[in-house]
């Protein structure tokens, strides 16, 4: 088991706090500036500014009701542009700020609606302007709901942060998620959630504070004084990665750990040197290879590049085979396949990288059948003929050992073997080892297939080293030389 070092506690806590203060400070910013220009004008009876009004109210209710991972991968292009990087801590800053504007920003429309109109049509009366209005009277006016606001608005990004591990986005959530909830390690999982709740009681403390106080200047310029000195020292040129160092990607779990181990012997033996940067959804390490932000990545099979490459037209290429995972089924419920019932319930992965392969082993074993012509990417709407009406539950790779107590088959990642104590050997169907068409690829982009130094790499991947970690990782034949 992986131990988590209090370094690493501490090092993913103000990966979270970091996020977390500079996106909710831009988020209270602007939120507070869109949620006074719209009760501005939603009365206005121009046609112009009612377009507007239209307009904006369609991109606050957009932005409040897309689920957050969905606008997590959706906002890639656009958080390339703004922070030049797809992947990393700064890259989740971006989806996180536009969530919570569109929040905070209806919440300050709301709390606006409680002034009577009459009141900014008296201000006016007096000779100030609507900006002195909103500035002198409304806004102080309505300061406790406002602030009220903002700590759940903060306390809301520390939830949405644990979600950027999709992109490689660090902080607490994704230790938990990763070492946690994935390597079923309850000792991490109650840690990090007695640090998030630790640090959600603060928040809500100081906010229920700040309500009750009557000067709150102070307090307010120290928050967006502390993320700007944050921003600056994060991103002080002394943060940034030597450019020499190999950018190499790989999914959260075993690989990385094994990635990150094999560093020194990379550096020493082979004078090769990188950096792991780790992944929770399988859709984006091609995405950050191609946008620039990898120099290679190590994760999929060939029938998964070759799909994300046609449906993408990312210009990517292998160049390594490393090891293959033979995937297969298990079960607490039945002690043979031949024991399979109708109607049983089967757990598969929910991604395109292994429901494939589940379900051609289960076709394979003539469990099913899939139509003609399906490829090594097959789901569950290519299933054919179903001869004992299997119920299928489509589940992330990491919660399928979860379902052994309620499906009857279930497929299993060999990433999760052990934290559920099965060996690939106790597998009712099993996938071969070797000429297994799923071996594990090295992938760069075409434009650096010339480089040299991938023959070091190479090495590297195949060296004695290397298989032997894997084998202590991966015994029972779990992982075996795709090459």
């Amino acid at each position: 088991m992986t131990i988590i070092t209090t370094t690493d506690y501490l090092s993913a806590l103000l990966q979270t706090i970091y996020t977390v203060l500079v996106s909710s400070s831009i988020a209270v910013a602007v939120g507070l500036y869109l949620g006074c220009y719209l009760n501005h004008i939603e009365n206005n009876k121009k046609k112009f500014i009612r377009f507007i009004y239209s307009i904006l109210e369609i991109i606050v209710n957009l932005g409040r009701s897309t689920p957050f991972i969905i606008l997590l991968i959706a906002l890639i292009p656009i958080t390339r542009l703004i922070v030049g990087t797809s992947i990393g801590v700064n890259a989740a800053l971006v989806p996180l700020t536009l969530a919570a504007i569109p929040f905070y920003a209806r919440i300050t429309q709301s709390a606006l609606k409680e002034i009577p109109l009459s009141v900014l049509q008296y201000a006016k009366s007096l000779g100030i302007s609507v900006f002195q209005a909103y500035k002198f009277i409304f806004i102080p006016e309505i300061r406790i709901p406002l602030i009220q606001g903002a700590t759940l608005t903060i306390i809301s990004l520390i939830s949405y942060s644990a979600i950027t591990g999709a992109v490689g986005g660090g902080g607490i959530g994704q230790l938990a998620i990763d070492y946690g909830y994935q390597r079923f390690n309850v000792h991490v999982i109650l840690i990090t959630v007695l640090v998030l709740f630790s640090l959600v009681q603060v928040i809500q403390w100081l906010g229920n504070y700040l309500s009750k106080s009557l000067n709150i200047k102070l307090p307010v310029a120290l928050f967006f004084i502390a993320a700007i000195i944050s921003l600056f020292v994060y991103n002080f040129p002394w943060q940034h990665s030597n450019k020499n160092i190999i950018r190499l990607g790989v999914m959260s779990g075993d690989s990385a750990e094994i990635f990150k181990r094999l560093e020194p012997i990379a550096a020493s033996k082979f004078g090769i040197h990188y950096k792991v940067i780790t992944f929770d959804d399988y859709s984006v390490p091609n995405r950050a290879l191609s946008d620039g932000d990898l120099d290679i990545n190590i994760f999929q099979h060939k029938p998964f590049l070759d799909a994300d490459v046609k449906a993408h037209g990312y210009h990517l290429k292998p160049i390594i085979k490393t090891f293959t995972y033979p995937i297969g089924f298990y079960s607490k419920k039945i002690k043979s396949i031949d024991n399979l019932k109708p109607h049983s319930i089967v757990a598969l992965s929910n991604d395109a990288s292994n429901q494939g392969r589940e379900l051609i082993l289960l076709a394979q074993h003539h469990l099913i059948s899939l139509n003609k012509g399906t490829g090594l990417l097959a789901n569950i709407h290519n299933i054919a003929n179903n001869p004992y009406q299997l119920k299928f539950v489509t589940l992330d790779s990491a919660t399928t050992p979860r379902a052994l107590q309620d499906a009857t088959l279930v497929a299993i990642n060999n990433d999760f073997l052990k934290d559920v104590h099965l060996r690939a050997d106790q597998a009712l169907l099993k996938e071969k080892g070797k000429n297994n068409p799923y071996a594990n690829i090295a992938v760069i982009k075409d434009k650096d297939a010339n480089n040299p130094e991938w023959k070091q790499w190479r090495a590297f991947l195949h060296s004695k080293y290397a298989i032997k970690i894997r084998e202590k990782y991966y015994p029972h034949g779990e992982a075996v030389p795709g090459w």
